[in-house]
């Protein structure tokens, strides 16, 4: 009878015990879920929202004769030197033009540097076995056919007017990742803050993890501007200028804070917030040492998704509103070219002879906040960064 009872005893301890052991372990368990994933599910739970859209006609009805005049001046100048693009009252038409500020960043960059960031961003790539976009399509069975879209997830990567499936992506005439299949963010203002670059880098990290992850990545510019110079530039005055190797390095290996951790004051706060939860990316690189070719940033578009670039912003550039912009032609710049803003390059199109870029101008510049740049004007392609996204 005691040996019965002290026998019910021990099981009856050792099924508490068991039943404590696994309470802990499942809290825990669900604890280090819980801290894994909740920064992406945050991130889910927030809506994306459009920018409301301005109509530019009303607008420039009621602007100051001035500029009326100004406008109506320069269209018949377009009109009589062939161009191909229209120009209106935007969002910026009554903002100063950007100036061009020569940054650590700029001081240090060199061909030797730039080669060696390639090399290593190479290497990194190699290691970890990272496909390139074109090769992740492949893999899933979802190479390119004629005129039929494909889809990561239900994300279409091609427009429906894609090459014979042997073809390569760079060698199609018409290329671009759109905001309807998924692939880049929505249309961002980066308001009066000179925080381009900034927009431009977190742009690109945005599309890439879509694209690759089938996640948005919603970057919070704001941390980049408060926090991507890092002690060896000091205080940087984000509103004021571009870093493009500081941004980048940041996102590698510091990482980035989500947007709703970190919302946009389109100013300089002087201080890094130093959020709990960032993201980083695996690697980035640039497309081409100093001027990259039409080939070199359709191979990055192709390898990796959008790529930043720079261009110089003028006059008819800030009162763009539809068509293929040709301001100044290559041949007017020398081996520097005086560029002052940047953007994110998504597509091409051959017949139009055009980049497609996507600005921070809000959506009430341009083509609802994009535009088409001929190929070789306005010094775009100088300093083409693309970056690949870390799961």
């Amino acid at each position: 009878m005691r040996r019965t009872c002290f026998t019910m005893l021990l099981l009856v301890m050792v099924g508490s015990s068991s039943l404590l052991f696994t309470g802990i372990k499942s809290k825990a368990e669900k604890r280090q879920v819980q801290n894994v994933a909740r920064p992406q599910d945050q991130e889910r739970e927030v809506p994306e929202t459009e920018l409301p859209k301005i109509d530019l006609t009303t607008r420039e009805l009621n602007a100051p004769k001035a500029i009326k005049d100004r406008l109506e001046r320069r269209r018949r100048e377009i009109s009589r030197g062939g161009a191909t693009y229209n120009i209106g009252v935007t969002s910026v038409s009554n903002r100063p033009l950007p100036t061009r500020r020569i940054t650590p960043d700029d001081r240090r960059r060199t061909p030797q540097t730039m080669r060696k960031q390639n090399y290593d961003a190479q290497k990194i790539i190699e290691r970890e076995k990272i496909p390139t976009v074109e090769e992740l399509l492949n893999r899933r069975g979802q190479s390119s056919a004629p005129r039929v879209p494909l889809s990561i997830h239900g994300n279409s990567f091609l427009a429906s007017t894609a090459a014979p499936a042997a073809s390569s992506c760079k060698s199609r005439r018409r290329f671009e990742y759109t905001r309807e299949r998924g692939q880049v963010p929505p249309i961002r203002d980066q308001a009066g803050c000179s925080s381009c670059w900034a927009f431009a880098g977190a742009g690109i990290v945005d599309s890439s993890y879509r694209i690759r992850h089938d996640r948005k990545a919603d970057v919070a510019e704001q941390e980049l501007i408060d926090c991507a110079g890092g002690l060896a530039n000091g205080f940087i005055n984000g509103c004021d200028g571009f870093f493009i190797e500081s941004s980048m390095f940041h996102m590698q290996f510091d990482g980035v804070a989500w947007e709703n951790r970190y919302d946009y004051a389109g100013r300089d706060r002087g201080t890094c917030r130093n959020p709990p939860y960032s993201y980083k990316i695996s690697a980035w690189g640039w497309a081409g040492i100093g001027w990259a070719s039409k080939d070199q940033i359709k191979a990055a578009l192709c390898a990796h998704g959008p790529v930043a670039t720079t261009i110089e912003v003028t006059q008819d550039f800030s009162d763009y509103t539809e068509g293929v912009f040709s301001d100044k032609p290559r041949s007017r710049y020398g081996a520097i070219p005086n560029t002052n803003h940047a953007v994110m390059i998504v597509g091409w199109d051959d017949d139009r002879g055009a980049w497609r870029i996507r600005n921070s101008w809000g959506r009430d510049w341009g083509e609802d906040g994009a535009a088409w740049i001929k190929y070789g004007h306005n010094g775009i392609g100088w300093n083409t960064v693309w970056a690949v996204a870390r799961n």
